[in-house]
């Protein structure tokens, strides 16, 4: 008989504000130009490919690896584009060829201000019982957020 594995699911919705307008924020997330340059790693991890078949049935797939860790797979097909208000996919992370988790994600654009109102939820499934698996993904999509305003104000001086 087969062992079976732990599985942890685990939702949670992260806001960033940001000085640009709505239609810039988004195409920071469908242009692979602009996607490239803050998605799929922070600073200090390498990028060794990125690319991005922007449209529903679309395939997105990157990988990198924090410093000395192993390679990151994110393979994303996109579900859903309102364009310039909501992007919806689905994800699957390995490491060195090993899945881990599955997530199901939301970008929403919200007008605010003269600026943009960014909300992304995720429904994420952790493999083998991995109780640091959500914490760890709040933690590494913050960073990316945090780079994606970085990117955002070098490019508006």
């Amino acid at each position: 008989m087969k062992a079976k594995h732990a599985l942890i699911h685990d939702t949670f919705t992260l806001e960033r504000r940001y000085p640009s307008a709505p239609a810039k924020v988004y195409r920071y997330f469908s242009e692979p130009e602009y996607r490239k340059r803050w998605f799929g790693a922070t600073e200090d991890w390498s990028q060794r490919s990125h690319s991005l078949d922007f449209r529903v049935g679309g395939q997105e797939l990157a990988q990198g690896a924090p410093p000395g860790g192993p390679l990151i797979t994110y393979d994303s097909r996109i579900l859903d584009i309102v364009p310039g208000e909501r992007i919806i996919n689905s994800y699957v992370l390995a490491a060195a060829g090993e899945r881990f988790s599955v997530s199901l994600s939301t970008a929403e654009f919200l007008p605010d201000g003269t600026g943009t109102l960014l909300r992304v939820t995720e429904h994420g499934a952790y493999f083998d019982g991995n109780p640091e698996g959500p914490q760890m993904r709040v933690h590494g999509i913050g960073e990316q957020l945090a780079l994606l305003g970085r990117v955002l104000q070098k490019d508006q001086d």
